[in-house]
């Protein structure tokens, strides 16, 4: 039996910083139209409003959350998503992979079950920590095996001995890169030009080691090979990630709306890594989806 997770990172804590924002505007918004106005008037009470705005919005992200992540448990009778139970038998059609509107804060990656009664569920990649493990454990218990699959690989092949096509950019070119370095070295000189106190100073710094965490976080790139597909990155000379071709199932091409373009591997066993690259040019994402589909390896391109 496998009970659902929810993601620290991606519920927990996004749910934790949406609502920390809501809340701060919301009584920021509240207090300063009541400091301004002794008396209510029109401008007051639009203040007011708009704060309840913010709080109600917050309120609505964490309802939104908790309804797109149902608790799920996985078992040898069937699939139970909160507090309804469907058995195996009861399964009509999987779709395991692709993006769906199972929330309406925009497209996910999740799983799709559709039910002979007509209901359908989701099981969301990023919200939940297990959803691999649950996948896998659904693939198992269904006959829904998607065709040409490859289940094992050979790993006597050397990487080492492998020629690698590089899929990358320049930094330098890469206005993601560029813009966050920029603010790291401005804010650099703050302290040194300024005299600061003790914990202004250490906000400062680390508030330049996140934005410099961030940048590096953005800058991966990729390379090819005959049996491998690596990643590596421009500022991490000693990271190397390597995965066999055929132990990988899927590779999704995402944009978001502020942060640069992304790669999204999905392996065998339905894990799911992200990886941000920056300074990849839009030529260079289609010669990558070339590369990788001339190895068999399924591409969707969604930039």
């Amino acid at each position: 039996m496998i009970r659902s997770k929810r993601s620290f990172i991606d519920f927990y804590l996004k749910i934790i910083c949406v609502v920390v924002i809501c809340c701060f505007l919301s009584s920021f918004v509240i207090i300063n139209s009541f400091k301004e106005n002794t008396t209510p008037d029109i401008g007051s009470i639009l203040q007011s409003t708009l704060g309840v705005v913010f709080f109600s919005l917050a309120l609505f992200y964490v309802f939104v959350m908790y309804k797109a992540t149902p608790s799920i448990i996985v078992d040898e009778i069937g699939l139970t998503f909160s507090n309804k139970q469907y058995f195996w038998q009861d399964l009509d059609k999987v779709i395991f992979t692709g993006k769906k509107y199972p929330i309406p804060l925009g497209r996910e990656e999740a799983m799709e079950l559709t039910f002979k009664n007509g209901d359908k569920k989701y099981i969301l990649d990023d919200l939940y920590s297990n959803s691999s493990e649950m996948k896998l454990f659904i693939k198992k218990k269904t006959s829904f095996h998607p065709r040409g699959e490859i289940e094992g690989f050979d790993l006597k092949s050397n990487p080492s001995l492998e020629y690698f096509t590089i899929f990358k950019g320049l930094p330098l070119f890469s206005f993601d890169i560029v813009s966050r370095f920029a603010i790291a070295i401005m804010l650099f000189y703050i302290p040194i030009t300024q005299s600061l106190s003790y914990i202004n100073m250490t906000l400062i710094i680390l508030f330049i080691f996140l934005l410099l965490g961030i940048t590096i976080g953005f800058s991966y790139f990729f390379s090819v090979s005959e049996s491998y597909f690596m990643v590596k990155n421009h500022f991490l000379p000693g990271y190397k990630k390597l995965y066999h071709i055929s132990s990988i199932r899927e590779v999704v091409f995402e944009t978001t709306s502020n942060r640069p373009n992304r790669l999204r591997l999905i392996t065998n066993d339905f894990k799911t890594k992200l990886f941000y690259a920056a300074s990849l040019k839009h030529k260079t994402w289609l010669e990558l989806k070339t590369a990788l589909r001339s190895k068999s390896i399924k591409v969707r391109n969604e930039l």
